[in-house]
Order: C-alpha cells, then sequence, then structure tokens
C-alpha cells in the first residue's frame, strides 16, 4: 500500500504536466473530454472531494487509534459510514446530471465550461482586485450594505465575466478552457519542480544568493507571476490552436496520449448514442 502511494504521487506530477503539454498543442482531440470535466467540475467535484475529505480523515483517526489490524485499507474499509457513502453517490449523481446536460444543451454546456474556467481565472485574478482595486481599506469605507454588494461582486467577477464569454463565443470556448486548463498545469507543476530544485540547490550551497532565490521563488508568494504565465501561455496556445489548418493526429502523439484518447472515444460515442436516444 505504501509502494503504490508512493508510486502515485511520484507519478501524478509527471502525468498532469504531460496532459498539460497535451492541451496546450492538440487541445482539439480532447473536445469532449474538456466538456465532460468541466460539467462534472462544477456539480460532483465539490461534493465528492468534501466526502472523500472525510472518509480519509476518518480512515486515518482509526488507523492512529491502533483499533484496526491489516493496515491502512483495513481502517478505511472500518471507518467507512453511511453518510460519506451517500455524498459520494450524490455527487456523482449531480456530475452525470450535469454533464448529460452539457450534451442535450450548448447553452447549459458553454455556461458550465464559463463557471468552470471562472473558478480557474479567480485564483488569479483575486489578489489582483484585492491588491490594486477593491482592497481592504476601501471596503472599509463603504457603508455595511454596499460593503457586502461589493465584496460578493468581486468575488464573483471571474466567474460572471467568464459565463458571458462562454456564451458568447459557443464556438470557441472548448478549445479556450482547454488551452487555459493545460496552461494553469504546466506553469503550476513548471513552478513547483523549479521550486524543488532551488530548493535543492540551497540546501547544499552556501551562497546568499541562492538562498535568497530559493526562498523568493515560491508560486504562493507570487501568485501574479503564475497567473501571468498561466494567462499568457493560454492566449498563445489558443490562438495558435485557432490558426492551425486541420491535420490528422500523430503517431507519437495517439501513443503518448493513449489513455485520453481512449476516454475521448467514449465520452464521444455516449454523447452521440443518448442524442440518438432523445
Amino acid at each position: 500500500e505504501k509502494v503504490l502511494a508512493v508510486l502515485a504521487a511520484r507519478g501524478y506530477g509527471p502525468v498532469k504536466l504531460l496532459f498539460g503539454l497535451g492541451l496546450l498543442f492538440n487541445g482539439t482531440a480532447f473536445a469532449h473530454l474538456i466538456l465532460f470535466t468541466h460539467a462534472f467540475n462544477i456539480s460532483g467535484t465539490p461534493l465528492l472531494r468534501s466526502a472523500l475529505l472525510k472518509i480519509a480523515a476518518a480512515g486515518k483517526l482509526r488507523a492512529l487509534s491502533g483499533r484496526q489490524p491489516g493496515g491502512a485499507m483495513a481502517s478505511l474499509s472500518s471507518a467507512l459510514q453511511p453518510q460519506p457513502l451517500l455524498e459520494v453517490l450524490s455527487g456523482v449523481h449531480y456530475g452525470v446530471v450535469a454533464c448529460i446536460a452539457a450534451v442535450v444543451s450548448p447553452v447549459a454546456g458553454a455556461a458550465g465550461v464559463g463557471l468552470s474556467v471562472g473558478q480557474i481565472l479567480d485564483r488569479h485574478v483575486q489578489p489582483l482586485v484585492r491588491r490594486y482595486w477593491m482592497t481592504n481599506r476601501r471596503l472599509l469605507s463603504m457603508a455595511e450594505g454596499r460593503r457586502v454588494w461589493a465584496d460578493a461582486a468581486v468575488s464573483y467577477s471571474a466567474s460572471a465575466v467568464s459565463v458571458l464569454v462562454a456564451l458568447s463565443s459557443i464556438k470557441y470556448i472548448n478549445v479556450l478552457s482547454g488551452s487555459l486548463l493545460g496552461a494553469q498545469w504546466v506553469v503550476d507543476q513548471a513552478l513547483l519542480y523549479l521550486e524543488q530544485l532551488l530548493s535543492a540547490l540551497a540546501a547544499r550551497s552556501s551562497s546568499p544568493l541562492v538562498h535568497r532565490a530559493a526562498s523568493s521563488c515560491c508560486q504562493h508568494s507570487h501568485p501574479l507571476l503564475g497567473g501571468s504565465l498561466t494567462i499568457g501561455i493560454a492566449a498563445a496556445s489558443f490562438f495558435s490552436q485557432l490558426n492551425a489548418a486541420p491535420q490528422r493526429t500523430s503517431m507519437p502523439f495517439k501513443v503518448l496520449f493513449c489513455l485520453p484518447l481512449f476516454t475521448e472515444k467514449v465520452l464521444s460515442a455516449f454523447k452521440w448514442i443518448f442524442l440518438a436516444r432523445k
């Protein structure tokens, strides 16, 4: 179990980086996968994440208490309760319903993609808006009723703008959202690898310059850097894919992304079967 956990933890980053690059260079090959991912993300993912965290916490607590022999899996299975399992099923249900709605209605699909993209952009937009425009001092200077509405408007501004853009450009929103998702994954992993590299160099070096670079190169300390890189790379990817001539998928690409491409075929078949029975 420990070996599998270590392998999964080590493989997650490279797989995320690889798939992010695939979305940047040929996101149109994963159109249905992108659509279903965004639809599931805004509806089923929050419930699933909450329920799985509860189950994991209960299993960890049972393992630490030492009441259940047999390792982590035995502790986890003994800690399962009806309510978290029902929440998991509810999350799957809401996610599947959202995916079906995205298939049936292009408007619903575009709105779902817009909401999901808004959540991605929010982490980059909020620090900028809160720092340079709607600062705490400015909020505190407002009347209480106006302050509540201003704070809510700022909090949901990215999602509102993303939904409006998605609804006004349904034809292009899938490529744009794939480019943005790929850019975020690539930038997150690249900054993480850079941070780990500089930390390793700082541990072996006595140079103040290396230590200063290691302490300052943190994606959480510089959200504007990560946001600028993400948006810039996403824009470059979007326009390059938009202007690229249609071409067949190369064999190396098919080999590298065989599992996502197979999933794309399955989702595409599900879409057409569902529409044919409708």
